[in-house]
């Protein structure tokens, strides 16, 4: 506007705080340093790194990359999509067990293990419960529904075997399946199948079965509320191998969690609070004495 005077940038920028002025013979301070300003210190760090700092604290670190996300999900719905596929095999493979096609439905038992085992049922006849077990659960995080399935289709075909004569080939599979049966007992509030985890005590309680598989047995029992038919397998496995400490402190850790349910709660299982006090006391003194010879518990 007329008669208005045009400042200078000089005038218009602010002046820099005293400290900050640089002596007109000395050095200037380093480049990208905040020596000098009010509040400054002479070991500041450079601009740039404080910048940095800065985005990182408005900025924190992002979460798992889209590809990971992809990629973790892919796996679920591939596993999802594979347990899928076994259960329609299982359904047609009872169809026909239903309808007397018993030969036509054990030839289906490839195409239902290849899915989840990566095997054929052939294969898996020849694998030990051990090794299966290490099959389906390798990993930080084994599915549990994975294994629960391979139980359901271990125990059709042993059934199924049983049915026709073969029981040379159906009793090894009765115990995979209680293998199964009882690490899913120890890892799951509830059996998957009660039904068909019971039926299968019925099956494999006749069989001759080490202390290892008479503890699975229990576990299996105690997840369907038989508490009293638990503790006579535990006995069991504890008379088999008298001198194994493994199957004592198995049946102390089980005589422990009862002792945490409501009496009457043990009562419907055939085993009250009384007996539970009573069997825990007796195996307590079963329990050897740990002496100064024994080494330590590797932690």
């Amino acid at each position: 506007m007329a008669g208005m005077r045009t400042r200078s940038a000089r005038e218009v920028l602010p002046r820099p705080p005293a400290a900050c002025k640089v002596p007109r013979n000395g050095p200037a301070p380093p480049l990208g340093s905040f020596r000098g300003l009010p509040g400054g210190r002479a070991g500041a760090p450079p601009l740039p790194a404080l910048l940095l700092q800065s985005s990182r604290l408005r900025y924190p670190p992002a979460g798992p990359k889209p590809l990971t996300w992809r990629l973790v999900t892919y796996q679920r719905d591939y596993l999802m999509r594979q347990i899928e596929i076994a259960g329609q095999m299982l359904a047609r493979i009872l169809g026909l067990a239903r309808r007397g096609q018993r030969d036509e439905a054990l030839g289906l038992f490839d195409q239902a293990y290849q899915p989840l085992l990566g095997v054929s049922a052939r294969v898996v006849s020849t694998l030990s419960e051990e090794q299966l077990l290490s099959l389906l659960t390798s990993g930080s995080m084994p599915d549990l529904r994975r294994v629960a399935t391979v139980l359901e289709l271990l125990k059709a075909e042993a059934d199924l075997l049983a049915e026709g004569g073969n029981r040379a080939a159906a009793v090894p599979r009765y115990r995979r399946a209680l293998a199964l049966a009882g690490f899913l007992a120890a890892r799951s509030a509830a059996l998957p199948d009660a039904a068909l985890a019971a039926d299968l005590v019925e099956r494999v309680g006749a069989l001759e079965l080490t202390a290892a598989q008479r503890t699975q047995l229990a576990r299996v029992l105690e997840a369907l509320g038989r508490y009293a038919d638990a503790e006579d397998a535990l006995f069991e496995a504890i008379d088999a191998d008298p001198d194994d400490p493994g199957p004592v402190d198995t049946a102390i850790a089980f005589c422990q969690r009862l002792l945490a349910l409501d009496p009457s709660v043990l009562d419907a299982g055939g085993l009250p609070l009384d007996e539970v006090k009573a069997s825990l006391a007796e195996l307590l003194r079963r329990q050897p004495a740990v002496t100064d010879d024994d080494e330590p518990p590797a932690w």
